[in-house]
């Protein structure tokens, strides 16, 4: 994942050589916090809070967030391609699977951006986005974008992955 450097502290000169070439390198420790962001964003303990007591879908199957990962991007792609699924987006352009992998990839990366895919009885069902947007006074600000798979639809999987991201930014408008 890139987020930290092994340094052999049995030879002492070339570990202090290591760490001065690492001090140097501010590309370098940009590019390990970033790779920090994307294997924990800080959240752990809401998200196994969420596992202990999750929500219930309409017919009471258990439903939980959980990050999104690379392996999600065929899957998100493919809910995206389902007729109706754009409607209320912004840009309501089914995308082509270059610009879905390149979407993927920064969404992925960026800090500001929490991206869950939504599970139903341990089933993908859907993806919740959580952008960060400017505070309002003293609480933190997100635009959140909901899909919900078309196998899912009229299940309350929509309501339960809501009231999941009230728990994962408690605080936040």
């Amino acid at each position: 994942f890139g987020a930290a450097q092994l340094v052999d502290l049995t030879d002492p000169q070339a570990a202090a050589t290591d760490i001065r070439a690492f001090i140097a390198d501010i590309n370098r420790r940009k590019q390990m916090s970033r790779a920090a962001q994307r294997l924990c964003d800080g959240r752990g303990a809401r998200r196994a809070a969420m596992i202990l007591a999750p929500e219930k879908s309409t017919n009471g199957d258990p439903v939980y967030l959980r990050p999104a990962t690379p392996a999600d991007e065929a899957l998100i792609l493919e809910w995206q391609q389902c007729p109706g699924a754009r409607r209320f987006a912004r840009n309501p352009d089914v995308p082509d699977k270059a610009t879905h992998a390149a979407w993927m990839q920064a969404t992925l990366e960026d800090p500001e951006i929490l991206l869950n895919v939504i599970e139903c009885n341990g089933r993908a069902a859907g993806v919740l986005r959580l952008d960060r947007r400017p505070h309002r006074g003293e609480l933190a600000a997100f635009e959140v974008s909901l899909l919900v798979a078309q196998d899912h639809y009229r299940a309350g999987i929509g309501k339960a992955a809501l009231a999941l991201a009230r728990r994962l930014v408690p605080g936040a408008v």
